[in-house]
């Protein structure tokens, strides 16, 4: 039976908010689950990882200078107190996190290529 269209409107929603979830959950995963919740576009292999980097920044580099910097500059203009209470938050935040236990935990697994053991940190 096909789907109207408030029953397909119902199911994104569902589908954006479940991978809202994931994107804000503790969950460690690979990056090839990542491409199936649809945080990511693209996986590379890590042989691959450099060379298509580099391919992105030299398109970047091609781009005229002045484009990025107006862009930029209307961005600025119309959200520049946003983005200012913005970056005033992270900064807080991630001052409250830098150092604390679970922080270095995760650090510490992201450099040991293991995941996280953050069961300790649940309350």
């Amino acid at each position: 039976m096909p789907r109207t269209k408030k029953q397909s409107s119902e199911a994104a929603v569902r589908d954006i908010r479940r991978k809202t979830r994931r994107r804000f959950s503790a969950e460690f995963f690979r990056a090839d689950k990542a491409l199936d919740y649809g945080i990511a576009s693209w996986v590379y292999s890590d042989d691959g990882l450099l060379p298509k980097g580099l391919e992105k920044a030299r398109e970047i580099a091609r781009r005229p200078f002045g484009s990025p910097v107006r862009f930029k500059r209307t961005m600025n203009t119309m959200h520049g107190d946003k983005v200012a209470l913005t970056r005033k938050l992270e900064m807080e935040g991630a001052g409250k996190l830098r150092g604390a236990p679970a922080n270095l935990e995760a650090f510490s697994a992201l450099m040991g290529r293991r995941p996280p053991d953050s069961r300790q940190f649940r309350k």
